[in-house]
C-alpha cells in the first residue's frame, strides 16, 4: 500500500478491554460491531425502543469503537509515517505498568450514556496526558475547515477549551479531560432515556461496580474519511 495512503488514514490512541473481556463482548453487543474485525454484531432488544432507533442512537459509538480517548484521531503530520508511529507507542507501553480502576459505573451526565469511573482516577488522567504530549508530534495540524466545523458542533466551548483545540487539536484534555466509553448519542427523550438507561444496566450489571484493569494503549485506524474505526494492535505495559 502506497505511503500516501496510509497518511490519509486518521489514527487514534485509545483504551479498550482486551477483545476477549466481558466487557468488550457486552460492549461489541450493544453497539453492534466488532471494532477488531469490523464484523456486525446482532443488538439486543429493548424495551420501548424499536431496532431501528437503537441503530441511531449508537451510530456514532458503533463508528468509533468501543473505547475510552487517550489521544483523540490524527491525520498524520508531515514527514511522519505508520511505522514510526507504532514503533512509538511501543516503547510508550514498555514503561508502564498496569493499573486498576476501583469500580465502573454507568452515567448520562454527560449528555450520553457512558461507563466512567465512579472515583476520579489520579493514574487514568496521567496516561491521557502523557498520550496527548507524547503523540503530538505525529498529528497534523488541523486545517481550518476542521476547526471550524469543531468550534461549530461544540458552542460550549470555553476559552480554555478553545486554546486546547488550538494548540492539541482537541479541546477535552488535560483539565478539560474525563475518562469515559461511550455507549450512544444524546437522548433528549426523557422516556427514551429512561428505556436506553434501563437496559444498559441490565446489558452490563456483571460489569458494573467491577474493577477496570488498564493494561495496554490501542492505535485505532480510521482507513476511510466517515468511515468506521478499526482496532489496530493492543500494546500492553511492560
Amino acid at each position: 500500500m502506497e505511503h500516501t495512503e496510509l497518511s490519509a488514514w486518521r489514527y487514534a490512541l485509545y483504551f479498550a478491554p482486551s477483545p476477549d473481556e466481558p466487557l468488550a463482548q457486552i460492549a461489541r453487543r450493544w453497539l453492534g460491531r466488532d471494532c477488531r474485525t469490523g464484523a456486525p454484531v446482532e443488538q439486543p432488544r429493548v424495551e420501548g425502543v424499536s431496532p431501528d432507533r437503537l441503530r441511531e442512537i449508537t451510530a456514532d459509538a458503533r463508528r468509533y469503537g468501543f473505547h475510552a480517548t487517550l489521544k483523540a484521531p490524527f491525520r498524520l503530520a508531515e514527514g511522519r509515517d505508520p511505522t514510526e508511529l507504532r514503533r512509538s507507542l511501543r516503547e510508550f507501553t514498555l514503561v508502564r505498568h498496569p493499573f486498576t480502576v476501583p469500580s465502573l459505573v454507568l452515567t448520562s451526565s454527560l449528555g450520553f450514556p457512558a461507563l466512567v469511573p465512579e472515583e476520579p482516577c489520579a493514574a487514568l488522567d496521567r496516561l491521557a496526558d502523557d498520550c496527548v504530549r507524547a503523540f503530538d508530534l505525529f498529528r497534523a495540524a488541523p486545517s481550518a475547515e476542521e476547526i471550524a466545523r469543531r468550534k461549530a458542533r461544540n458552542t460550549r466551548l470555553t476559552p480554555r477549551q478553545l486554546d486546547h483545540l488550538k494548540h492539541w487539536g482537541y479541546p477535552y484534555v488535560f483539565e478539560d479531560y474525563r475518562f469515559h466509553m461511550t455507549l450512544g448519542g444524546p437522548l433528549p427523550d426523557e422516556d427514551e432515556r429512561h428505556a436506553v438507561m434501563a437496559a444498559l444496566a441490565d446489558e452490563f450489571r456483571d460489569c458494573l461496580g467491577k474493577p477496570l484493569h488498564v493494561t495496554a494503549v490501542c492505535l485505532f485506524i480510521e482507513p476511510e474519511p466517515n468511515g468506521d474505526f478499526r482496532l489496530f494492535c493492543r500494546d500492553k505495559f511492560g
